[in-house]
């Protein structure tokens, strides 16, 4: 099921790019979908949800956009244009997982901290995008995690919500997404 974002949809094919993830996107289809965006203020470091491994990575490439709600009201396709670093991960409590870094103005590099070829934990630092702000979409597969009842409700009032590391996001197969 495509998400609505300022009224287009964010399909996962577009998403993990046409070419190159349209065979990983099909599984995301009809899972849910966070999205995370940073300001030029925010700690700007992203971490692993769950212990795992990641079973493919590529880049797509694209212009570099802003990302804030201002932008997004005008040119709401943003998120499916800007260049973008997908990782497909497979995690020990969610299942499969898209792990979508998305690029920005001035945020010219996306850059992986941790060694892709190695096995993660959760709250292991997976990369950080340079200065400027920028967005992390995660994707799961249909049986996987969903948000929280809250998360849901504050984005049904076009509400953002402050998230920190390490806070409870959602739930899957018994354990806790954050």
């Amino acid at each position: 099921t495509p998400l609505p974002v300022k009224g287009v949809e964010l399909d996962p094919v577009r998403l993990l790019g046409a070419g190159e993830g349209s065979a990983d996107s099909k599984r995301f289809i009809g899972g849910s979908a966070w999205i995370a965006r940073l300001c030029p203020v925010d700690y700007h470091r992203y971490h692993y949800p769950d212990d795992g491994r990641t079973v493919r990575s590529y880049p797509v490439r694209g212009p570099l956009h802003s990302v804030n709600p201002v932008a997004l009201g005008f040119r709401p396709d943003i998120l499916l244009e800007n260049e973008r670093r997908v990782a497909i991960l497979e995690t020990r409590n969610f299942g499969a997982l898209a792990f979508v870094e998305v690029g920005a103005i001035c945020v010219g590099r996306i850059e992986q901290s941790h060694a892709e070829s190695e096995p993660f934990l959760r709250g292991q630092e997976k990369g950080y995008f340079l200065f400027g702000g920028s967005t992390v979409v995660v994707l799961s597969e249909p049986d996987g995690p969903r948000p929280t009842p809250e998360l849901l409700e504050k984005t049904r009032e076009g509400l953002e919500t402050l998230v920190r590391l390490g806070e409870s996001i959602g739930r899957g197969h018994g354990a806790v997404v954050g």
